[in-house]
């Protein structure tokens, strides 16, 4: 989506951080793997601005890299010399509006870390004009640095996949409607497994103590 930013952040960031808490509640009842998740928190993400907010909000699909001042910056995607291509098994899914790049599974960043470097990296808000996107991976010079390349057809592929999904669509729907805006509460809801049996969903106690600038 290319556009002149909105001057503020589309996401005021106490509800960047309730977004995000809301998502993650839902991927731990599940059991999910939380460091593989970014569809849920893309997708999820996307339907909760478009309702609560009434922005124009779309998941995006593609290559995406942070330097999150580790020894080196963390990269969804496979580099090929020059060229960087992505596919099934290695890409990204963030969040474009009014021109903003938003990485709900920011929330998410030191479990990303700790599993490619074995060291968590700062637990902070990753929310950033589209214009601030480096050119290349190898520009990821500075910390907060970060790279972006939307690869249409798979976004189509992929989220089209996704909402495929029964359950997956179920649960997009189930947060959507659970959310709350700060700062009213959010009490547990409960999730229905197959055999039947409701499991609590909380809002998950992880906050961010920052942003990356």
């Amino acid at each position: 989506m290319s556009m002149v930013p909105s001057k503020t952040p589309p996401v005021p960031l106490r509800d960047f951080e309730r977004i995000s808490q809301s998502i993650l509640g839902i991927l731990v009842a599940e059991n999910a793997h939380i460091t593989a998740s970014c569809l849920f928190f893309g997708v999820i993400g996307e339907s909760i601005l478009n309702r609560h907010y009434k922005l124009k909000a779309r998941a995006v699909v593609g290559s995406a890299a942070f330097n999150l001042g580790g020894p080196k910056p963390i990269a969804f995607a496979n580099p090929e010399g020059e060229s960087v291509s992505v596919g099934e098994e290695n890409f990204h899914c963030w969040v474009e509006a009014n021109g903003w790049f938003l990485d709900f599974s920011s929330l998410v960043y030191p479990e990303i870390a700790v599993s490619l470097w074995g060291q968590p990296c700062p637990r902070m808000v990753f929310q950033k004009p589209l214009v601030k996107s480096s050119l290349a991976m190898s520009e990821l010079q500075s910390q907060g640095a970060f790279y972006c390349r939307p690869d249409d057809a798979l976004t189509q592929e992929a989220i089209a996949g996704f909402r495929s999904k029964l359950a997956y669509s179920d649960l997009t729907e189930i947060c959507t409607e659970w959310y709350r805006k700060p700062p009213r509460q959010m009490p547990p809801i409960g999730l229905g497994d197959q055999h039947g049996n409701a499991k609590p969903a909380f809002l998950a106690p992880v906050k961010f103590n920052g942003v990356w600038s």
